[in-house]
């Protein structure tokens, strides 16, 4: 995975603007498993790409769906999971990006 400033690609490159390489397993894991949990999400098949705005303490202030689940509700339910509040166990690598891309595929 190959990250750009502006969030232009999915996250994972080491170069200016992306976040570090260790950092994007970070996010996958601790956003795998927080969806997981979510009651509209539980045990559903899905695959989006989903754009980012981390706060320097890791916390989602903005998300946006650039590629759905082909299900609406399920989209909406990661919309909502994702409005509200979710922080990463780690803070970002760098504390000024753009929003980062990253593939969210159902573990079920």
């Amino acid at each position: 995975l190959v990250g750009r400033k502006g969030g232009k690609g999915l996250i994972g490159g080491t170069g200016t603007g992306t976040l570090a390489g260790w950092y994007t397993g970070v996010l996958q894991r601790d956003l795998q498993a927080f969806l997981e949990e979510q009651d509209g999400l539980r045990r559903k098949q899905y695959s989006v790409v989903v754009r980012l705005w981390l706060s320097e303490d890791g916390r989602v202030e903005r998300s946006k769906l650039d590629t759905s689940s082909g299900d609406p509700k399920i989209d909406a339910s990661i919309q909502k999971a994702l409005g509200s509040g979710f922080r990463v166990s780690e803070r970002p690598p760098e504390a000024k990006y753009q929003a980062v891309k990253i593939r969210l595929t159902s573990r079920t």
